[in-house]
């Protein structure tokens, strides 16, 4: 026999508080653990968007000279791994990613027009003219096995990257 009671209860369909306190649990312990299940699953991520945020600032750095009619340089630290863009705030790189930079031989002309003064064995300037050349280089981000190179061109000031295996021997 259904009862008032019973009936009630029944159309009520609400939880209680245990079920959703196990709930709650659950969910906490599955956001805990998801975000270092997809860091390593993905570990070139960081490394990809450390590469083209420098992208961006190169060929930002490069319309920058172009649009005020001045030279701008970007310098590269390479201890600790960072750039610089004129006078601004550093850019950090993350633990882990390192940083290399050469002059881009293969297509530069042979002059030194981007290195002009003395610039210590740590670090790496990439000069911009206005007139939308540059003094060219080569940039390698690295992280483990997997790198970035970001190409410079010194005739246009051109900016562009390519992913990679890493050489060990380098």
């Amino acid at each position: 026999m259904v009862t008032v009671r019973h009936l009630r209860r029944a159309l009520s369909g609400g939880f209680t508080l245990l079920e959703l306190l196990v709930v709650l649990a659950l969910a906490g312990l599955l956001m805990s653990v998801v975000p270092s299940l997809l860091a390593a699953a993905m570990p070139g991520t960081e490394l990809r968007v450390q590469s083209r945020e420098l992208a961006a600032s190169l060929r930002d750095s490069h319309n920058k000279a172009i649009a005020t009619g001045r030279r701008l340089d970007v310098t590269i630290n390479f201890e600790p791994p960072q750039y610089i863009v004129e006078q601004d705030k550093p850019h950090i790189l993350p633990e882990g990613i390192t940083i290399a930079a050469t002059m881009d031989l293969e297509l530069q002309p042979n002059h030194s027009a981007g290195h002009s003064g003395r610039i210590p064995e740590d670090r790496f300037r990439i000069r911009f003219y206005p007139d939308g050349s540059s003094s060219g280089a080569i940039i390698t981000l690295r992280r483990e096995s997997l790198a970035y190179t970001l190409k410079v061109g010194w005739l246009l000031g051109r900016v562009s990257m390519a992913a990679g295996i890493a050489d060990d021997a380098s």
